[in-house]
């Protein structure tokens, strides 16, 4: 059980969370900003031009299966791993799928 200490330990902690969270937004994402006003823009270099690209081997895609459609709405960046010989994979959903 906790003790007034404690609770009011955390809820100190939480205020100032709440308070600092705030301002460090406001500074980190003034960093950004100043590079345009201070014209740091104009002196970049311009990107590399891209090179013509000859594939040295050709890839055959041999089977494919689809765990689940789309994402759910979610940003969950689920990728497929391979364990005990299989491909396993997990849906938004909740499904998990085991190919040979």
């Amino acid at each position: 059980m906790r003790d007034s200490h404690d609770v009011r330990d955390i809820s100190r902690r939480t205020w100032l969370a709440r308070a600092i969270a705030p301002v460090a937004v406001l500074v980190l994402s003034g960093c950004g900003a100043l590079g345009g006003l201070l014209g740091d823009d104009e002196d970049a270099p311009a990107p590399a031009r891209l090179e013509t690209f000859q594939p040295a081997i050709e890839v055959d895609t041999l089977w494919s299966r689809t765990v689940a459609s789309g994402d759910g709405g979610r940003r969950l960046q689920l990728r497929a791993a391979v364990a005990g010989g299989q491909v396993v994979a997990a849906g938004h959903d909740g499904d998990v799928s085991a190919h040979d």
